[in-house]
């Protein structure tokens, strides 16, 4: 037969070497083998080395040295010789605290009550005081001696303390009769009341009670009182320095009528004064800057008794009162016939001889008539007599004023009519036009006259 040939071709593997597993020395290590299976439970881990090639598996284990740290007390006040303190709290001499252990260390409780020491009892400045101990047995002589005892603690000694205070015997506060014045007590709060008295109060002491005092002032006349008060009426403290003021009353003179006054009181709660000032001059005087003037002769005068004629030997002086010359620019003399004997006399000139005749009907008085006439007043002088401040509709009716010819009133209509300076009533308006119609009519200053 035939024949049949095999052929056949092997290939020869590479050999794996088997390696062991094998533990290392520390926890989880392997000095030959891979890990696995690693677990821990407190301080031991357990784990296998797994070995390579058909090797073995090595079992491992590894306990870790011991680091727990348990708290321990220390031998003072919140001290630990071992862990943290915490919880540190202290009353009186006992300090309670903890010392935390670490690493899962325990905590240690304590405690230290410290040492007791001796306070001494010290004595206050003040009765029963104590600037260390405690007060204690406190008593009171009435005289004003204290004594008391500063108890001391923890073995320390007692001091005994004593003290002197003056007895204050209460004083309550009286009010005296003037303002702000005490006969006990001390004044305060001072409060005037705007008519011359006050309120306050007088202070007690030593615990004494307090007081309340007013003290109400006599009444007393203003400024204006006793004065000129020509334009308007006063007002405030010119009425009344002290007190309250009453209405204003206008009166008459009881010797010259033309002559008038504004009359007021002043009053308290009890009694009351009477005041007054001059509102119009009258006939007899003239308004000079708000003031009232008057024009006299002073002196003596030596006449010659020849009654069918004779001269007047005079010293006499003709005066105005003080203020006058400022309105007063000079006067005429005349005898007891009107016969001019001396023109122009400034006041202040002593007055020569003048001329008379007897006049029976006179008592056998030789009289010398003086006729003043008023200085130019600008313009005050205005013919336009509305706009005269003297003349002022808002002024008393009755107040004797000045213009250009001749001294004026102010009529009850509130017209300015013409009046004399001194001696006569007051002229009507035609007197006053006729009169001073023109500064010619005028001849630089009207005349009045008054007979002495």
């Amino acid at each position: 037969g035939g024949s049949s040939e095999f052929g056949c071709t092997a290939t020869k593997q590479p050999t794996t070497p088997r390696i062991n597993g094998s533990c290392g020395s520390s926890a989880g290590s392997c000095t030959t083998g891979s890990n696995q299976n690693q677990s821990t439970s407190g301080r031991v881990t357990t784990w296998q080395c797994a070995g390579s090639g058909g090797g073995s598996t090595a079992s491992c284990s590894y306990t870790a040295p011991d680091t727990r740290v348990n708290g321990n007390c220390g031998s003072s006040a919140g001290s630990c010789t071992a862990g943290s303190a915490a919880n540190v709290t202290t009353s009186g001499r006992t300090t309670t605290w903890q010392c935390q252990g670490s690493g899962g260390g325990s905590n240690a409780s304590c405690s230290y009550t410290a040492p007791t020491t001796p306070i001494n009892g010290s004595c206050g400045t003040t009765a029963g005081a104590c600037t260390a101990g405690s007060s204690q047995n406190q008593s009171n002589d009435g005289a004003g001696t204290t004594t008391w005892e500063c108890a001391g603690s923890s073995g320390g000694s007692t001091a005994n303390c004593s003290v002197f205070v003056p007895v204050v015997v209460p004083v309550n506060g009286a009010c005296s009769t003037a303002s702000n014045t005490c006969s006990a007590g001390t004044p305060q709060n001072l409060t005037p009341d705007g008519s011359g008295g006050s309120t306050w109060q007088c202070v007690g002491t030593g615990g004494g009670t307090t007081a309340s005092c007013s003290y109400v002032a006599a009444p007393v006349c203003g400024s204006a009182d006793g004065g000129d008060y020509l334009i308007g009426q006063p007002t405030g403290s010119e009425l009344c320095a002290a007190g309250s003021a009453g209405a204003i009353n206008t009166v008459s003179d009881s010797a010259d009528p033309t002559k008038k006054y504004q009359r007021w009181t002043c009053s308290n709660a009890t009694t009351s004064v009477s005041c007054q000032a001059v509102s119009d001059c009258g006939e007899g005087g003239i308004s000079c800057n708000n003031k009232c003037e008057y024009i006299s002769l002073n002196g003596q005068s030596v006449v010659n008794h020849d009654r069918s004629g004779g001269v007047v030997t005079t010293q006499q002086t003709i005066t105005g009162t003080d203020g006058a010359s400022a309105c007063i620019e000079s006067c005429d003399l005349y005898n007891s016939e009107g016969v001019l004997e001396q023109s122009n006399v400034p006041l202040g000139t002593v007055v020569g001889d003048i001329d008379i005749v007897h006049q029976p009907a006179n008592g056998g008085e030789e009289g010398i008539r003086i006729q003043c006439r008023r200085k130019p007043t600008g313009d005050k002088c205005d013919t336009d007599t509305t706009n005269d401040p003297d003349c002022d509709t808002d002024v008393d009716k009755s107040k004797t004023i000045s213009c250009v010819c001749t001294a004026r009133r102010c009529s009850a209509s509130g017209q300015c009519v013409a009046a004399p300076i001194f001696g006569a009533s007051s002229g009507s308006d035609a007197s006053c036009s006729s009169e001073c119609s023109t500064d010619a009519d005028c001849g630089g200053g009207g005349i009045s006259e008054v007979t002495l």
